[in-house]
């Protein structure tokens, strides 16, 4: 093997991300996706955003620091218009200082809520760009969100998404789910709730894209495609189409 295949080779081996598990896993309110925490590979970080969204986890593994719980930005919204910029500097503090090389396990608590945070901010932030400077801040809190808007809230959803995914330890991102029209093959099927198409774009950013399933007291990840859901796995000789709801487990399945 030449020298240069040789460096790749070890880069790859270097890096941290390269046995790293990210996954997108979405699903109805309720059916348990913040409790997936207490099974992941710990201490588990939870930056949450659903208001109250953490109070399904077990309280003694918050007592214990197995789980900590960062809730400050379930507040986001009309009366906190600047917590996705505060999360975003708190992330890149978090970083610049390692932090989560300490970490076993990141979480995101929903991207559909933190999604919607970087909306609030952008539809204040944009009375100071040049192209909305006519419209006065309370003028821009009434109208609906414009292209403009909408752009500037894909580009910084995904870029930031980039920025979660950059941490050297797992990551789970929740996101609840709705039931769209899948023009291509004509069939409605359920996805994350997001703004346009985000809903396509997100995806494909992470390693693994499950969805969650509640049947009474059952719950279970469905990593496959199936019926309307658009799930998918990287291991799908390893994984079956239905897994039980523990991360550690799947982790030992697929060897990680």
């Amino acid at each position: 093997m030449n020298k240069e295949l040789q460096d790749v080779q070890l880069r790859y081996k270097e890096n941290p991300k390269s046995n790293r598990f990210s996954a997108l896993i979405f699903g109805a309110l309720g059916c348990g996706k913040t409790k997936l925490a207490e099974t992941c590979p710990k201490p588990v970080l939870i930056h949450s955003f659903d208001p109250d969204g953490t109070n399904s986890i077990d309280p003694a593994l918050i007592a214990s620091g197995e789980v900590i719980v960062d809730n400050r930005w379930e507040a986001s919204g009309p009366f906190y218009q600047t917590a996705f910029n505060d999360w975003e500097q708190e992330m890149r503090n978090l970083l610049n200082k390692g932090v989560f090389e300490e970490v076993g396990t990141f979480m995101v608590d929903t991207l559909t809520t933190w999604a919607f945070s970087a909306r609030t901010l952008i539809q204040h932030a944009t009375k100071d760009l040049e192209v909305n400077k006519k419209i006065t801040a309370i003028e821009k809190l009434a109208k609906a969100p414009d292209r403009w808007d909408y752009s500037l809230e894909h580009n910084t959803v995904l870029n930031c998404i980039r920025l979660i995914l950059a941490v050297p330890c797992n990551v789970i991102v929740t996101a609840h789910d709705q039931i769209k029209v899948n023009e291509d093959e004509g069939i409605l099927e359920r996805t994350i709730l997001a703004t346009g198409k985000l809903t396509g774009l997100i995806p494909p950013l992470f390693s693994e894209f499950y969805g969650m399933e509640r049947e009474g007291d059952k719950r279970y990840l469905i990593t496959q495609k199936q019926g309307k859901w658009p799930a998918r796995t990287r291991y799908e000789g390893k994984l079956s189409p239905q897994e039980e709801p523990d991360i550690s487990n799947i982790l030992h399945k697929i060897g990680g």
